[in-house]
């Protein structure tokens, strides 16, 4: 497990939140949702990124970078 310096949480975390964790735009959060590199629910307006998803785009990123 890749320590990103964020305790992340087992449920869903927001945009802002996903944007904060990467250190990137909300709009590239949006792009990598809508690529399908993140995955993500629609609930009520807004998009809820699943924890899980962000922990293998963590650890994919950490594996490139080795």
């Amino acid at each position: 497990m890749v320590d990103a310096g964020v305790k992340l949480r087992e449920s869903a975390l927001s945009v802002a939140e996903v944007a904060g964790v990467l250190n990137v735009s909300k709009m590239t959060v949006y792009r990598h949702i809508q690529s399908g590199r993140l995955d993500a629910a629609q609930e009520g307006g807004s998009y809820r990124v699943s924890a899980q998803s962000l922990r293998r785009i963590l650890e994919d990123d950490w594996r490139e970078r080795r």
